[in-house]
């Protein structure tokens, strides 16, 4: 069987919305593997697609003159970087995702759309090289001994991701809590094993050290609020409703969570936009985030 590998990006979205390419190279009749250097985070949410972690960069291009195709994410990763010093006649044949025209595209590259999510990108631009049908379903294993949205007011809000430039602050999120529990919602607060520092004294914190088991819990639940980050994508690919909290839309229309209902929160575009980047957390107040969580909900339930 001819074998095809990925190369993603490092971040756990990156290695959940690459997964929609892996199924499309699947149904062109390659084995793949995908590089991502979380693997094993993502090894427990997907069957049939080999994950692994990246070689040292001074092996990467003997591994990957072994498949016979290679599609790369973008170039903003330090693999991908170094592919693109080693881009030859000597490795196999290549497609490259871009979000911008570059002088380092070719023949056999991509060109995304920034008007639209990257689910649709990715089905898009598989199509187009791999002549496979449209199709945003990237074959995650969802937790069979769950009940789907089990608990509809249950509201998981993740507060936190990898660029704290992203991050709406924390008081604002205490204060969105407080309203939506006055409301009769029940709001856990979700963090990884990093984050117990800054928010582990509250009472309503669930800290999570395995991406399967936060999966799990999102899955059971009626909602996801959170800052653009990686677990957007999760809640969205498990089918969960999302609010993402952005102070860049233009960044955000792109990278938006894909796979189900989402909403997007910035502040007013009144300001330029370096300016709204260094004062939205000033600027996006508690009051319009949860008037947007209500329309989501709104819009949501009356689907």
């Amino acid at each position: 069987m001819k074998q095809a590998a990925i190369l993603a990006s490092t971040g756990i979205g990156d290695g959940l919305l690459m997964m929609i390419a892996a199924q499309h190279l699947k149904k062109s009749g390659y084995h793949v593997t995908m590089f991502h250097n979380a693997a094993d985070e993502l090894i427990p949410l997907f069957e049939g697609i080999h994950i692994s972690t990246y070689p040292p960069l001074k092996r990467l291009k003997k591994t990957l003159q072994s498949f016979d195709y290679v599609l790369v994410e973008n170039t903003h990763f330090p693999e991908s970087r170094f592919f693109f010093t080693i881009r030859n006649a000597s490795l196999p044949p290549y497609s490259c995702f871009f979000f911008k025209p570059s002088r380092k595209m070719r023949d056999g590259d991509y060109l995304f759309n920034t008007q639209l999510p990257m689910t649709t990108n990715l089905s898009c631009g598989c199509e187009k090289l791999l002549g496979t049908s449209p199709c945003i379903d990237n074959n995650l294993s969802l937790p069979h001994d769950k009940n789907f949205r089990k608990y509809s007011k249950r509201i998981v809000i993740h507060p936190t991701s990898s660029n704290i430039k992203r991050n709406w602050s924390q008081s604002r999120f205490l204060q969105l809590a407080k309203r939506l529990q006055r409301d009769g919602y029940q709001v856990t607060f979700c963090i990884g094993p990093t984050e117990e520092k800054k928010w582990g004294h509250l009472d309503n914190v669930l800290q999570f050290f395995h991406l399967k088991a936060l999966a799990d819990y999102i899955y059971e639940s009626g909602y996801l609020i959170g800052n653009d980050s990686g677990i957007g994508h999760l809640a969205s690919n498990l089918k969960i409703p999302t609010l993402t909290i952005t102070n860049d839309r233009k960044h955000v229309r792109i990278w938006r969570p894909g796979w189900a209902v989402n909403h997007i929160i910035t502040p007013l575009a009144i300001l330029p936009r370096f300016i709204i980047r260094k004062v939205w957390k000033i600027c996006l107040t508690t009051t319009s985030v949860y008037k947007a969580f209500k329309k989501l909900s709104h819009d949501y339930e009356r689907r």
